[in-house]
């Protein structure tokens, strides 16, 4: 039995639903609620406008890998786990997303 493992780095391409900039101009109130959080956001940016269209983006991507199973992450996205797959029946046991799209679930944005 081996006990190697591998660790690789690698820039990958995934299809990306980029967000607007933030707003430039701090928001003092706005009467909504995200996730029963008020919506008093200053001194913190609002970023709440999305791209309805994708583009190839680059990222870093490091892959840590045995005899049994390949995982990789995306540091960039907060050292996420993006995809696990097992190398004896050749699944992904964890989800692998074919696109990243930011989604409005924080108070100030994706």
């Amino acid at each position: 039995m081996s006990k190697e493992v591998d660790l690789k780095q690698q820039y990958t391409k995934i299809p990306t639903y980029v967000t607007y900039p933030d707003e430039k101009n701090p928001i003092f109130f706005e009467k909504r609620n995200v996730q029963a959080a008020a919506g008093n956001i200053f001194p913190l940016a609002l970023c709440n406008k999305m791209n309805k269209e994708y583009k190839e983006v680059s990222y870093n991507m490091l892959k840590l890998e045995n005899e049994f199973i390949e995982i990789s992450m995306l540091p960039e996205l907060g050292g996420r786990i993006y995809s696990a797959l097992d190398k004896n029946n050749g699944y992904d046991f964890i989800y692998r997303n074919r696109s990243i799209k930011p989604q409005q679930i924080g108070l100030c944005g994706p």
